[in-house]
């Protein structure tokens, strides 16, 4: 498994297969939020990262800028009143949560998961074309 240098983006204990379940809230917690969430977030740190090496040739780097999320934020539950400090809003369009049933259980939420593209046609990216 290859995912960049050893100190930039994950290191793993064990590998296992979950089966995700689809649910209304959840928390973001340590980890990578795509830029598009930048708004949406009032804690976090811009960076960045390539999103793509070519592992051919290494010279090949498609980068994009992402949310370093250092803290916990709440996803709203959007049938009750939240009094729950740093929560994230919710997006205009239907989100669709990805939740680790087996995650730590905080605030009666539990670990949302946030999928990235690594080629992707997200307007974040920075294609080597769109940097001219």
């Amino acid at each position: 498994m290859l995912l960049g240098r050893s100190q930039d983006l994950a290191s793993y204990r064990s590998v296992e297969v979950i089966d995700l379940e689809q649910r209304d809230t959840g928390y973001y917690e340590h980890t990578l939020l795509p830029w598009s969430y930048r708004p949406r977030v009032q804690v976090g740190q811009g960076i960045l990262m390539p999103r793509w090496i070519n592992p051919v040739n290494r010279r090949e780097v498609r980068w994009a800028r992402y949310v370093i999320l250092n803290s916990r934020l709440f996803h709203p539950n959007p049938r009750q009143q939240e009094s729950i400090s740093g929560v994230i809003t919710v997006s205009g369009a239907s989100e669709v949560l990805w939740v680790d049933p087996t995650s730590p259980v905080h605030s009666e939420r539990q670990r949302i998961l946030v999928w990235h593209s690594l080629l992707g046609e997200e307007s974040e990216s920075l294609e080597p074309s769109a940097a001219l």
